[in-house]
């Protein structure tokens, strides 16, 4: 027995003494503390250098390495634009959790002109990043108007954000997906400071942990994360001055340490603004040409309060919770001035003049609990949401139309305005990972949303008679409610240099719409599959990367109401109930040198596509305006992100997107078949001077582009920025002008049949700016996980 236990001891002993060690831990910035992520750490044998084993740090920068035999090792860390770090292991330094820093390295940077730390665009997985400071986006505007500076971002007619073309853009916010969509997503983003952007990216073909929503990918925008444990915040002003002055104003405070997280903001504005739209209708008569010229100017002045609060809590390395809260307030007094005449064969016949004053104030509460679980080897994740939102928004005034010029006389029309639509949104979602081993990780997730809607409008005209249809059809009451249940499930394999990451998510919509006036409920549910799939191959400074999935756009919910709206003597808008999804199937293969110069070849093909749809009534002489399926197409493209420092105060970054588009309607009155080519090009430049002065330059030309039945006249523009940082970094004065040549607009014509429509919108432009920031405490930010709402509210 004794000879046993002496036996079982050596055993032991000889396991203990050739024990596996696990090496965990962070790489960080040495100056920022900025997260590093693709980094590259070795493990070496001391005695011969021989390479033992390697990984790279994820986004986080955090990295991993398992199976470690030895009991001495050598580390090395590598990563361009810094200095090597190595360091021996032993003892009780191999089962700590190890934090690195890493120094700039000043001279790697001099020895190419594409560079890797100071680029405004950099590569990073499937993401494109984009830097708003280093591109010399004017951070002193609002959110909107930074997205819309961004290569292959634009903005339509509405203002609603566009990627490459498309408005059915998931816009996510911390990696989160917002809460809104539409009127109340575009506001949203504009109350957002470009102050507190850190960065934007761009996912052209997101895979299936992301929600199916978006045929044009996701849009992400990061605000500033965290440095260091201290107290901080910023307090910042702009006034900035096109037509109408306007000023923002906001206050953020900030405090983490090792087991709190607690941000709080608050921000005030005023924006008055004007909006100059012209539209031009010939249409071809048997006998005659018919003209409509219809230039109006929409005057909203709005005052915005906003609220957010922010509270996380880490209990230990492994459990985390917050929680996270934002109250909006606005009200908009909004007044139109429009002149339409009415021209037959040059012969000006009859004219009316329209005036509308508009009272709108809308509420916007939202909030969310989080909780994340990562595991002491990090290779299980696990993050469970519950998130909520409250919308309401009213419409109170009235429409005033006369008739200076007449074929008869006709008496002034009047009409009160009443409109009220109120959102409840709410959704639970759980997601985790783990990793079997260095090659293998796998992911899983699921998700419950439910969204309810209430609309009312109430209209009351004192002559029925100049209205297109019946005046008791647009008093409308609509309820709309909707269930949704998602899974997903996706693995990643890594073979050397090789990377798969291929998925499938699937998803069941149940949803029901009831109009009370028509006593008709339209219903309807389905299930539909998402596939995704990504093959990445790097060698040395070259990746390449070949991507698909497949996205679905949905209506949005007013759009299902069978509503009518009136908006002006020519023009009568309806809604659809009988609309369907829209499918759309991408690929991407991509070509990245150096993390940093990218080339992309890209498709888009869909089918049953939401047309906006121009309807010209000869009989009745006006526009029916209303959303429906029936276009199918596709867009091929190329894209090219190129940056480059010729000396070291100066770099800039020119982007290029060229592309062809067909796309078939089959819609009644409103079909046809045409293709056509288009592109786009930026360039971004930024010029680091003496004494903290900073001066960027960017311009964009757009070219004639053909979508669908529509082309997109030429577009072109350029904006400045000078920035100058006080008192070691603390106090930042910057004054720019945005479209200094006042071409900056949405300027599309429209062939339909006999019928041509020409339209400009365009909103102030050459706006200068100027803005005041100070920045307190010894960091920056860190956000709560926001509220995560995005594909439901996107819809609203």
């Amino acid at each position: 027995m004794r000879t046993i236990l002496h036996v079982l001891c050596f055993c032991f002993a000889c396991i203990q003494l050739h024990a596996q060690h696990q090496i965990n831990g962070k790489i960080i910035d040495k100056k920022t503390g900025e997260a590093l992520a693709y980094a590259n750490v070795l493990i070496k044998n001391p005695d011969n250098k021989s390479i033992i084993t390697y990984a790279y740090s994820n986004e986080k920068g955090v990295f991993i390495l398992e199976d470690i035999e030895l009991d001495v090792i050598l580390l090395e860390v590598d990563m361009m634009g810094y200095q090597s770090y190595h360091t021996i292991l032993e003892g009780d330094a191999l089962h700590s959790e190890l934090e690195i820093r890493l120094a700039e390295d000043a001279s790697q940077l001099e020895e190419v002109n594409i560079i890797a730390k100071k680029k405004a665009i950099r590569i990073s997985g499937d993401k494109m990043i984009f830097n708003l400071e280093k591109l010399g986006i004017i951070t002193s505007s609002n959110g909107l108007e930074a997205l819309r500076q961004l290569p292959g971002v634009s903005l339509d007619k509405d203002e609603n954000v566009q990627f490459r073309g498309n408005a059915d853009v998931q816009l996510m916010i911390n990696g989160k997906p917002t809460l809104l969509k539409g009127d109340a997503l575009r506001e949203y983003i504009r109350s957002l400071s470009g102050q507190n952007i850190e960065n934007v990216e761009i996912i052209a073909q997101p895979s299936a942990r992301y929600d199916a929503s978006g045929t044009a990918g996701i849009i992400n925008i990061n605000l500033k994360q965290p440095k260091a444990a201290s107290f901080s915040g910023n307090v910042y002003s702009s006034v900035g001055y096109a037509e109408y002055f306007k000023n923002r104003n906001g206050l953020n405070l900030y405090y983490n340490d090792s087991k709190w997280n607690i941000n709080l903001g608050a921000n005030y504005n005023r924006n008055n603004s004007v909006n100059h739209r012209n539209i031009t209708q010939t249409i071809q008569l048997e006998d005659s040409i018919k003209v409509l010229d219809q230039q109006n100017e929409w005057l909203p002045k709005t005052i915005s309060k906003n609220f957010t609060a922010g509270i996380e809590r880490n209990f230990s390395k492994n459990h985390k919770i917050s929680t996270a809260f934002n109250y909006a307030n606005s009200h908009s007094s909004e007044l139109t001035l429009g002149t339409t005449n009415e021209y037959g064969n040059d012969n000006l016949y009859r004219q009316v003049k329209l005036r509308k004053e508009i009272e709108e104030p809308t509420k916007n509460t939202s909030g969310n609990l989080f909780y994340n679980y990562i595991s002491d080897s990090l290779d299980t994740q696990l993050d469970v949401q519950l998130n909520y939102a409250d919308y309401e928004k009213s419409q109170e005034g009235l429409l005033q139309n006369t008739y200076p010029i007449n074929p008869t006389p006709q008496n002034e029309f009047l009409l009160d305005i009443f409109e009220e639509i109120h959102y409840k949104l709410f959704t639970a979602q759980a997601d985790g990972q783990h990793r079997f081993s260095k090659q293998l990780k796998l992911e899983s997730g699921a998700k419950l949303s439910r969204i309810k809607m209430n609309y009312s409008s109430d209209y009351a005209a004192n002559d029925s008679s100049q209205l297109f249809i019946p005046e008791d059809l647009l008093t409308n009451n609509f309820t709309y409610k909707e269930q949704l249940f998602s899974a997903y499930i996706q693995g990643s394999y890594q073979l050397g240099k090789w990377n798969v990451l291929t998925g499938i998510r699937a998803e069941y919509i149940d949803y029901s719409g009831f109009s009370e006036q028509l006593n008709q409920t339209n219903s309807n549910n389905y299930i539909a599959w998402f596939p995704s799939m990504s093959i990445n191959y790097e060698k040395e400074n070259h990746q390449y990367r070949l991507s698909y999935s497949r996205r679905i756009g949905r209506p949005n919910y007013l759009d299902l109401n069978p509503y009518y709206q009136y908006l002006d003597p020519y023009t009568l808008e309806i809604g659809n109930p009988a609309l369907q999804p829209q499918f759309y199937h991408s690929f991407e293969v991509n070509y990245i040198y150096k993390n940093a110069m990218s080339a992309s070849l890209y498709g888009n093909f869909y089918n049953d596509q939401l047309t906006s749809v121009i309807d010209y009534r000869d009989n009745e002489n006006y526009n029916l305006l209303f959303t429906a399926n029936g276009a199918t197409g596709n867009r091929l493209g190329i894209s090219l992100n190129l940056p480059f420092e010729p000396v070291d105060w100066w770099n800039f970054q020119f982007s290029f997107d060229g592309y062809h588009t067909r796309e078939e309607s089959k819609i009644v009155n409103f079909s046809y078949d045409r293709s056509g080519f288009g592109y786009s090009m930026e360039m971004y430049h930024n010029l680091t001077l003496k004494d903290n002065w900073t001066l960027n330059a960017s311009g964009f030309y757009s070219g004639r582009s053909q979508s669908g039945n529509s082309v997109m006249n030429p577009l072109y523009d350029i904006s400045v920025n000078v920035k100058k940082m006080l008192f070691d970094d603390k106090l930042k004065l910057e004054l720019g002008c945005q479209n200094i040549l006042k071409k900056s607009m949405w300027n599309s014509v429209i062939q339909q049949d006999n019928v041509t429509t020409h339209w400009i919108n365009r909103w102030e432009t050459r706006k200068f700016v100027f803005g005041v920031t100070y920045n307190f405490g010894k960091g920056t930010s860190k956000k709560v996980k926001p509220t995560s709402l995005q594909e439901e509210s996107s819809r609203m």
